[in-house]
This record gives C-alpha cells, structure tokens and sequence, in this order.
C-alpha cells in the first residue's frame, strides 16, 4: 500500500514537471504562421499603408511616392497594379500629396499644404478638383465613396462634417450628444464600461469619471459614425459609440469590448463592415488556469511568465472572441526591446488581417 502511495505521488510529481516543460516551451507564434507577403525595408512610413476595398490592391508610401501593388499568388508575390487612373493620382505633383482612395475605385483624396483638401473624381489619367475642403486630421470615406467624414473637437465636445465629391461646397454637420464623463462601472483593472438598456437609451451611471476626448473610429453604410474614447496604452475597456451622420442626437447604440485585468490595448482596428473589431494587447498575465496552478504549487515562478503581445478579434460587443496569435516581446519601460506585431488592417475579403513585423508585411487568417 505505502509502495502505491508512492507511485502514485512520484506519478503525479511527473505529470506535473511534465506539464510545466511543455506549459514554458515556445509554441508556434502568430509570425511562424502567418504568410510574409512582402518585405518593407524601401517604405517611407509604416503607418502610410492600406488595403483597399473591392480589390486585392495594396498602397504604400516609399521615399519617390506612393505606389499600388496587388497579390500575384497565394505565395504573397506583388506586381504593381496595371490601372492607369490609380497610378496617375498616385503621383505626387508640386504642392499635391496623395491620402487616399474611395473604396470604388472612382475619386480621390488630395492635400495640397497643410491648409487645404482636394476631393476629387478620377477621370482617365486626369484629376479634376471638384471641391476644396479644409485639411483633415481624422477621416473616413463614406461607405458608398460619395464622400467623406471628419471629426474635430470643440470644448471637448465632438463635431462631425460630411463632404461629397460631387455636392460642390456642400457640407453636413452634426454634433452628437455623448456623455461628458465615461459611465464608470467598477474598474476591473480600470473598466469604463457603459450600460446602455436599448438603441438611443443613455443608461444610468453610478459614477462619474472625465472622459477622453472622442475619436472618428469608423463609418458604416447605415448612416451612422463610429466614435470612441479608447486611448492606446491603457489597461480600460474600450467603448463605442454609433452616433447618426444626419442629425444631432444620443448614440444609437453603444458597444463595449471588455479588457480583462492584466491586458493593455496598444492598437484596435475596425473592419470595413463594421462589425468586428481587431485589437493588439500586451500582457505578461499566466497563459491559462494550469499555468496559475502551477504558480501556486511553486512549479514554475512569476519571472517564467512570458511578456507577450497577443492579437484578438471579436464582434463589437466583445462577444465571439477569438485570439489570432501571439508574440513574445522584451518590455523595456514604456517601449520594446524586441520586435511587436505592429500597424494592423483589415483586407478587402474581411476574413485575413496583415501586419507589419522585422521590416515584413505578413498576412493570417483572422475570422474561419
């Protein structure tokens, strides 16, 4: 009987070392299994990079300007795209600055300074200004391109212009109505989350807490506007607000995607459709229950937990989440010693993300 007992202990002591080898091992990372679709050691920016929709086009900004290139193969092989209108608005003129592209392909985005916008239609290889706006900070195109939004601020509160392509000089502006202060509701690990009971419906809150200035997060085809009072690096909730393009009023509808303690939310990238959202979080928290077991019988220590940045995706609400992958990183102070995941999109079929990692472009499946 003694003989049993210690079988079974030793048994158990083995199962244990044999859990915790493979708990500290290095599984495959997000970088082994993604596809690097190019490298980007000749672009200018990395941020000045796009995917643009209903298309397999890719736009990047390199020291001579900003070209536009499409995947050849499953391989990732690029060629420069053979549409002569997108290469001519392209082409940076004396004084005129390329920004950005509708998504149908037909009217184009120009700056001409850092006072004034060009937003024009794309007729053959000719560009021709249809209205003069004033320089955009915060922007998107309209989801049926006929034009686009911005958002500044005003006494902290937020103000949003629409401008069409082909509506010369006509503006629309709306000020939505959004709480001064972020309805506060426990922190878990400094949670500022709202609870809304219904569409248009501001909900009750139990405190009061200064809420960061609103940002323009997205556009969707049902006339509304995705606003949010995220802010990169911190260990909150991130809130959103859908607020109507064509009159003052509450928001529609309010969407919390919840951060468990522990994690910061360094990036977070919503997709075209506006439905789903991609968000990058740093963590050094234990990787799963065995690991906190583990912990606490002493197996492993708190300095064999591994710093990592992981990449997420869930529906707006933070419902039907799913981890993509992850990277082990090096935190050095506020920054990285070691490479991160970084500048995240969405592609045009809205299943695949790309990101940029060790001066290369990769591209996974985000969404089955």
């Amino acid at each position: 009987m003694r003989r049993f007992k210690w079988f079974l202990f030793a048994s158990a002591l083995a199962a244990t070392a044999l859990a915790a080898t493979l708990l500290v091992r290095q599984s495959p990372t997000l970088v082994d299994r993604a596809d690097r679709v190019t490298d980007t050691y000749d672009w200018d920016s990395w941020n000045a990079y796009d995917w643009l929709p209903n298309s397999d086009l890719l736009i990047y900004q390199h020291p001579g300007g900003y070209v536009a290139k499409s995947i050849v193969d499953g391989a990732g092989h690029l060629r420069p795209t053979a549409n002569r209108p997108i290469q001519q608005a392209l082409k940076s003129e004396l004084g005129v600055e390329f920004r950005g592209i509708a998504p149908n392909l037909k009217s184009v985005l120009l700056s001409s300074g850092s006072s004034r916008n060009m937003l024009s239609p794309l007729r053959g290889a000719a560009q021709e200004s249809v209205s003069e706006i004033p320089h955009l900070r915060e922007w998107r195109w309209l989801a049926d391109s006929t034009g686009v939004v911005s958002i500044h601020v005003q006494g902290r509160r937020p103000i949003i212009k629409t401008y069409y392509v082909n509506r010369r000089r006509r503006i629309e502006t709306v000020t939505p109505d959004l709480p001064a202060y972020s309805p506060l509701s426990g922190f878990r690990g400094g949670s500022l989350q709202p609870h809304v009971s219904g569409p248009g419906v501001p909900g009750h809150y139990a405190a009061r807490w200064p809420a960061p200035l609103a940002k323009l997060f997205g556009v969707t085809a049902r006339n509304t506007a995705i606003l949010t009072t995220w802010v990169s690096g911190q260990n909150t909730d991130v809130d959103l607000f859908e607020v109507s393009l064509k009159k003052n009023a509450k928001p529609l509808r309010t969407h919390t995607v919840q951060i468990d303690p522990g994690y910061r939310v360094d990036e977070v990238v919503l997709s075209s459709t506006a439905n789903r959202v991609l968000m990058r979080l740093y963590t050094s928290a234990p990787e799963s229950g065995l690991h906190k077991l583990l912990e606490r019988l002493g197996v492993l220590r708190r300095n064999q937990r591994t710093a990592r940045d992981e990449i997420w995706v869930s529906d707006l609400n933070g419902r039907n989440r799913r981890l993509v992958g992850s990277v082990p990183v090096r935190p050095h102070g506020l920054g990285y010693e070691s490479w991160v995941p970084m500048e995240l999109r969405w592609l045009p079929d809205g299943k695949r993300i790309s990101f940029i990692y060790e001066n290369g472009l990769y591209v996974i499946e985000a969404v089955k």
